[in-house]
Formats: C-alpha cells, sequence, structure tokens
C-alpha cells in the first residue's frame, strides 16, 4: 500500500520555483463515488487521499477517546501509519468541480442510518483558525436535512474553547445512492469493497466510514468569496469532529487524544496544509523567505543594471 506523499521538495529553489513558474500538482479529475473505495487495489494508489500531520503520517486518532461515554458511533478512529481514517477527494459531482471528505467512525449506528452532528472544520486562508464547517445536517424533517455550512464566530477559533459556529444554512440537498443525481452523501460499515486498505476493525466490531460530496462553488457562496476564487492549488487545513451540539465541538476531534480546549487546532487537529488533491502545501518560514529574496535579489540587480546601462538606440 503506497501513502501520496509531496510531489516536491521543500527547498527555497523549489518553492520560489512553484510561485515563480505556477507549478500544478493537481491530478486529472475523476467523477466522485461516495460509496467507492478509498483505495484502488489496481494502481495501488488512494482514490480518496488520506490526510497526513508532520513527517508523513496519516492524520490518527485513538479508540475509544470521545467525550460522550460509550457512543462508538462518535468516535473517530484512524491509524497513523495503516487505516487511515480521514480523508479528501478532488472531483467532479453532477459535472461541478466538488470536494468529498470520508470519516472512519469506531462503529455502525441505528441500522446504518448515522445520526450525529459530524463536521469538517476548513481553515480557508490558513491562518491557523477555522474559518467555516460543512458536513451533514441528519435530523428534523427531510426537507431541512442536507449537507450544510456553519460559519465559525468564536472569540478567534483557533482552540475548541475559542471557536462556535453559527446556525446551518446553504442546505444541499441529500442525493442517496438510490436517488435521482449523483450520491453525495453515504454511511455504510467497513468492508473490502470500500476500504480495501483497511487491515480489520479498530475495536473487534464493524467500523463505519461516512463520506459526503458538496461542490466547491457552494463553499465559495458560504464563504461570501467571488466565484473561482479557491483553486485546487489551494493550501488548506482540514478538521473534523463530532458533537451533540451544532454549535460547539464536545464529541470528538480527529488527530486529538479526546479534546483539550486549550491546544490549538494546528498542535492537535488540523492536517498540515494542504491542496484538494491531497498534496501537502510546503508554508515558507519567514527564513525561507529570507533565502529566497537572498537568492533572487542578485539576479534582479544584474538584469536591471544591464538594462540601465544598455545604450540608447
Amino acid at each position: 500500500m503506497s501513502s501520496n506523499s509531496p510531489k516536491w521538495k521543500s527547498t527555497p529553489t523549489t518553492i520560489a520555483c512553484a510561485i515563480l513558474c505556477g507549478i500544478s500538482a493537481a491530478r486529472a479529475q475523476v467523477n466522485i463515488d461516495v460509496a467507492g473505495p478509498s483505495f484502488d487495489t489496481g494502481s495501488s494508489e488512494f482514490v480518496y487521499v488520506p490526510l497526513t500531520t508532520s513527517g508523513q503520517t496519516y492524520l490518527s486518532d485513538p479508540l475509544g477517546d470521545n467525550q460522550g461515554g460509550s457512543q462508538a458511533d462518535d468516535d473517530f478512529v484512524g491509524g497513523s501509519t495503516t487505516d487511515p481514517g480521514f480523508f479528501i477527494q478532488h472531483g467532479l459531482l453532477n459535472g461541478d468541480d466538488a470536494l468529498a471528505f470520508r470519516l472512519r467512525l469506531d462503529g455502525v449506528t441505528n441500522n446504518n442510518n448515522y445520526n450525529g452532528i459530524l463536521r469538517v472544520g476548513i481553515d480557508y486562508d490558513n491562518d491557523g483558525a477555522v474559518n467555516i464547517a460543512v458536513g451533514p445536517k441528519l435530523t428534523g424533517s427531510p426537507s431541512s436535512q442536507g449537507i450544510v455550512f456553519q460559519l465559525a464566530n468564536g472569540s478567534d477559533n483557533l482552540t475548541p474553547d475559542t471557536t462556535s459556529f453559527g446556525s446551518a444554512f446553504d442546505r444541499i440537498a441529500f442525493v442517496t445512492s438510490g436517488g435521482a443525481g449523483v450520491a453525495n452523501y453515504n454511511y455504510a460499515p467497513v468492508d473490502s469493497t470500500n476500504s480495501p486498505e483497511s487491515t480489520g476493525d479498530f475495536n473487534g466490531d464493524s467500523d463505519a466510514i461516512l463520506t459526503f460530496a458538496f461542490p466547491i462553488s457552494s463553499l465559495e457562496a458560504a464563504l461570501n468569496l467571488t466565484p473561482g476564487t479557491i483553486t485546487s492549488e489551494q493550501a488548506m487545513r482540514f478538521m473534523a469532529y463530532t458533537t451533540n451540539q451544532i454549535g460547539s465541538i464536545n464529541r470528538d476531534l480527529f488527530g486529538s487524544n479526546g479534546i483539550d480546549v486549550d491546544t490549538s487546532f494546528v498542535s492537535a487537529g488540523f492536517s498540515e496544509a494542504t491542496a484538494f488533491d491531497g498534496t501537502v502545501i510546503v508554508i515558507p518560514e519567514p527564513s525561507t523567505w529570507i533565502s529566497m529574496a537572498t537568492l533572487l535579489f542578485p539576479v534582479a540587480w544584474r538584469t536591471f543594471r544591464r538594462r540601465t546601462r544598455s545604450p540608447a538606440r
């Protein structure tokens, strides 16, 4: 089994090249299948790409760390080197540019009908604060259910304690595998068809995977951005949580052992800065910018001097 590693190394020269030349590591888009496999055994590549943490290990979550007692269906699970539990896919949904997220949970609930609150938080501008959450709304009347967005409105949205979310809005109606159109939501037990990369269940019983997808244009609209603002090469951070209160994080935070309310999401929760295809985007440290300037300034200066010294024609 192979993991997706960065397409280029984080030296000042390669970073400068990526910035100046506009290199894109995005792969060809495929149609999103929310019930399809995470891993393609034929090509030995992930279809849904595991999100990673520093050191290129999978963003992982321990068994039994949810804060809701024995409710395993609200407990994320995922290993750091095998059995990943938090995935992203960039592809097409009904012909639209779209994103999909897949989460692994320690238990199948309510006859394969998940009814908890699960969200993926997005740090759109990569500043360490969550901007918005997206996920399935599975309670209430059928006309109110669907994929929904919630804007973060806490004091700084950097930690669980300083993060809160507003009301759900911009509902996208569910399309399940048996409905018309292309499915945008699926919840099913982990098996060899949807998770061929898996080596087994975390607690001896059946785990579940929950997958949902939405057009990128809907994320732009929810963030009040101009269409086309979000590109596939843009670096974002992603986190996932379960809760029993729509405005808070209080059950499980993927990537953290339990929920430490005072620990920043960057330290425990957020993935590495990632493009839509799962490629890790290296964000240069200040020292790297200085190195880039040191490398590029002499070239720019020599070019300027040659032009100013050229005789008039």
